[in-house]
């Protein structure tokens, strides 16, 4: 048993002429350090000095005070501590510090594992409770520590739900993790911004400052169908056309938009040809021969055609229809509500009906049957004054005489 009497009491006592009683003597040796009785010792001069934990279950080592008043001491270095002093079966073999109160606040199992306000570290560094590091903290969310872990800004009240950068469910939504932002997101390569997600739920891509739900500066490429600025004048146009051609080519697009000078301005093209379908049955077909449509034709304008013109239907036009060009010197022309009706022009242009073709070329207007066969051709009204075998009937006039010619049935 250790003394509480200082050196320089004990040095009184042993002093020439001085007759030590046997409490003073007991003091002396008490005074002593003493392998057995205290555990501290030095086995040879070579050797640290070893202390021996006491008999207690968490095998205490060594009390730490902030004075010798005899009041409970400040730290506690243990070798089988325990997460909760007064449970024994929370101790664990190892190196623990804990508190006056005998809670363990570090721990360092014989793996190598540190737990801090833990004595089960499962990894390197195992903390009970959130770690910060500068301006960042970690952890069980303080806005839900139950059922969440985040990674945030100790700048920002993470109490309030909006503050986090990341969090990661550890309870009902275990799996899930969420990205956020109080003011926005941005992903980056070497820290270059690549996109942005705003407060308002706009994604920019190639753009700090999106202005719609997705905003990207350049292509979109979905498959083989790409949108975008048009590759063989970005400046001017956007498109939407199939990657599998070469946009630079400028007859490969499906539809171009103007967006420089020809702004308002919308073309629809294809390299081969252009197909128009309702349920998905092509009803009319634009390419290099011309227009084919398959159904009833109605047209509420005037109508103009240079070139092949082909309908399986009807056809019902509210204005001028001219077959060829009124610029080239000859063409055909039907219009409606006029005294004439039709105006045959020296030109060239057809007109199918059924079997039949109102053909003109130059000076001659033909009526055929298509293939030649011979058919009756009614003359009268209602049904006729009566019928002629024939293949063709022609008219031949003089273009400069309107009006002048002949009628022939070959």
């Amino acid at each position: 048993m250790a003394t509480t009497k200082a050196r320089q009491d004990l040095r009184s006592k042993f002093v020439r002429n001085a007759i030590p009683t046997e409490q003073d003597f007991k003091d002396l040796i008490d005074a002593q350090l003493n392998q057995k009785d205290d555990g501290i010792f030095r086995s040879n001069p070579a050797e640290p000095l070893s202390i021996v934990a006491g008999s207690d279950p968490q095998k205490r080592s060594l009390r730490f005070y902030s004075d010798d008043t005899g009041g409970a001491p400040d730290w506690l270095i243990s070798l089988n501590p325990g997460q909760d002093p007064n449970d024994a079966a929370t101790n664990r073999r190892g190196f623990g510090i804990a508190n006056g109160t005998g809670a363990t606040r570090l721990f360092l199992d014989s793996a190598g594992n540190v737990g801090i306000g833990t004595t089960t570290p499962d990894d390197r560094l195992d903390v009970d409770g959130r770690v910060r590091a500068g301006a960042l903290t970690i952890g069980p969310w303080p806005a839900n520590p139950a059922n969440y872990a985040f990674i945030g800004s100790n700048l920002q009240d993470q109490t309030q739900a909006g503050n986090y950068a990341l969090l990661v469910g550890t309870g009902a939504e275990v799996g899930t993790t969420c990205l956020n932002g109080s003011a926005s997101i941005g992903l980056r390569i070497a820290n270059a911004q690549h996109v942005t997600v705003t407060t308002q739920g706009n994604v920019g891509i190639g753009t700090t400052t999106p202005d719609d739900r997705l905003d990207v500066d350049g292509r979109v490429r979905a498959g083989a169908l790409t949108i975008g600025p048009w590759p063989a004048n970005p400046a001017n146009y956007a498109f939407i056309g199939s990657n599998l051609q070469d946009q630079t080519q400028a007859g490969n697009y499906a539809l171009l938009v103007g967006t420089g000078a020809e702004v308002g301005t919308t073309y629809v093209n294809g390299s081969a040809s252009i197909g128009l379908r309702i349920g998905n049955a092509q009803r009319a077909t634009v390419n290099g021969q011309g227009i084919a449509v398959n159904g009833n034709l109605k047209i509420t304008g005037n109508s103009e055609i240079d070139g092949n013109f082909k309908t399986t239907g009807n056809g019902d036009i509210n204005g001028s229809l001219t077959i060829g060009t009124t610029t080239s010197a000859l063409f055909f022309r039907v219009v409606p509500n006029t005294p004439s009706g039709t105006q045959i022009t020296p030109g060239a242009g057809t007109i199918r009906i059924g079997d039949w073709l109102l053909r003109t070329n130059g000076n001659v207007f033909e009526i055929v049957h298509a293939p030649p066969a011979r058919q009756n051709f009614g003359i009268g009204i209602g049904g006729g004054l009566g019928t002629l075998n024939l293949d063709k009937i022609v008219a031949r006039f003089d273009a400069s005489q309107a009006g002048a010619g002949r009628l022939s049935f070959p």
